[in-house]
């Protein structure tokens, strides 16, 4: 598995869980994928979690696994620079991964924040992050966990964040691997897998069926949206599906 310590570009900040902030020093990097891990290092409860901060470096993202987050291959994606995101650590022996992806070199440091067994997490500096594909509703910004990705020329986003957003109810079937929709008089059934939205009675045939990716359930926003009796529109400029929605 994953060895912590290796490639390691920065011992960051540890915690002996009465300091309740850090910040590491500058570091110039390269562009390139970079993880961060934070885990316990308290050896009790879970009431007062001491932190161990550390980014490592890597060329290869690895094999996705199904596990969320407590796995480097499962980490959660950073795509915004200054901005903090938030995490927690259940048990002492708790282990949470990040990674972010830098196309351009320059100097970063990270900012972390805990009260207890919650974080918060930034990325801050002068680098420019990997550019992910946006998400608008109706002009707002969709946030997802794990970003958007384009297949065989659709767009896919993780299931709840999109049906959230469209004020739809989520149900899903881990038995079968099914995902049930419903939004006022419209009801939809997708299939991890399969090639057909059920809308109704309707059967309406996907260029790209659901999906799991990095333990996250990606669906075709345009055929949801559109199935919702939403407007769908591609930006290709700014790499941004643009979901107009009465």
């Amino acid at each position: 598995m994953f060895d912590s310590e290796q490639n390691n570009v920065m011992n960051t900040f540890k915690s002996n869980g009465d300091q309740q902030k850090g910040q590491s020093q500058d570091v110039y990097l390269k562009s390139g994928t970079y993880y961060i891990r934070v885990k316990s290092d308290s050896l009790g409860g879970s009431n007062s979690v001491a932190y161990n901060l550390s980014v490592n470096y890597t060329e290869n993202i690895g094999v996705h696994e199904t596990e969320i987050n407590n796995q480097k291959e499962a980490a959660n994606i950073i795509t915004q620079i200054n901005k903090p995101i938030t995490g927690n650590l259940r048990i002492y022996d708790d282990v949470d991964f990040y990674k972010f992806t830098t196309v351009s070199s320059g100097k970063i440091y990270l900012e972390f924040k805990h009260k207890d067994t919650e974080y918060t997490l930034s990325v801050n500096g002068t680098v420019s992050l990997e550019n992910p594909i946006k998400v608008l509703l109706n002009g707002k910004q969709i946030e997802f966990d794990q970003p958007p990705i384009i297949q065989d020329g659709r767009t896919l986003v993780p299931l709840r964040a999109i049906f959230e957003a469209m004020e739809a109810t989520v149900l899903w079937d881990n038995e079968t691997k099914t995902v049930t929709s419903i939004k006022l008089d419209t009801t939809i059934v997708l299939k991890i897998g399969d090639n057909i939205l059920k809308k109704n009675k309707d059967e309406i045939e996907l260029d790209v069926p659901a999906q799991i990716v990095n333990g996250r359930t990606l669906v075709p926003v345009r055929a949801i949206a559109e199935s919702f009796g939403s407007d769908v529109g591609w930006d290709g400029a700014t790499k941004t599906v643009i979901i107009t929605q009465e």
